[in-house]
């Protein structure tokens, strides 16, 4: 219920659903929005509904150290070949650094743009993929995407449900209406 706001919900599990049905290739759905509007958890939601094991890239080794862009899509490829015969949902977040690139340094995409188009285009495994921002992917590469979803900032009514799950009563009523209104800011 904290995604009612979301129109294109029911689509997203048809489409999922029938494409883990048939093994269809090339799966990917692309989730972007400001941070904390519910990106991930609806992810982690698909697949919980669709009954599927649900994994999540890494960003991070076992000890801490942050994985580069180019290691988490290696690490992606990894998933993809040993996760192939089975029926699951990969969740890759933070993709900037996948898609990002600098003043004087192409980003991974850009590097590898074979790599990468063949990744999009024959996955065995469905993908969502998250970012809080479209502006640093190539047209080239959002084409590829079946379905490309933004994320809005909540409703007012769903804001203050998730405070007042959150806080209890902590907060008055009245000051949970005053944080649901503030734009920008997220039960997160």
């Amino acid at each position: 219920s904290h995604f009612e706001h979301i129109p294109q919900r029911d689509m997203l599990f048809s489409y999922l659903s029938q494409a883990i049905r048939q093994h269809k290739k090339g799966v990917n759905i692309l989730f972007y929005g400001p941070p904390g509007t519910g990106k991930t958890e609806l992810a982690s939601l698909l697949g919980e509904e669709l009954n599927v094991a649900t994994y999540t890239m890494a960003y991070m080794d076992k000890d801490g150290d942050v994985l580069g862009g180019r290691k988490r899509m290696e690490n992606c490829r990894l998933a993809q070949k040993l996760l192939q015969e089975s029926k699951g949902l990969i969740i890759f977040d933070e993709v900037e650094d996948i898609f990002s690139s600098g003043l004087f340094e192409r980003s991974v995409a850009q590097s590898h743009k074979a790599w990468m188009n063949q990744l999009l285009e024959n996955n065995d495994v469905p993908m969502i993929w998250i970012t809080n921002s479209v502006w640093c992917m190539d047209n080239a590469y959002l084409r590829r995407f079946d379905l490309v979803v933004e994320m809005p900032d909540l409703p007012i009514k769903n804001k203050a449900k998730l405070f007042k799950e959150l806080v209890g009563d902590k907060f008055s009523d009245e000051y949970i209406q005053h944080l649901s209104k503030v734009k920008g800011l997220s039960p997160a």
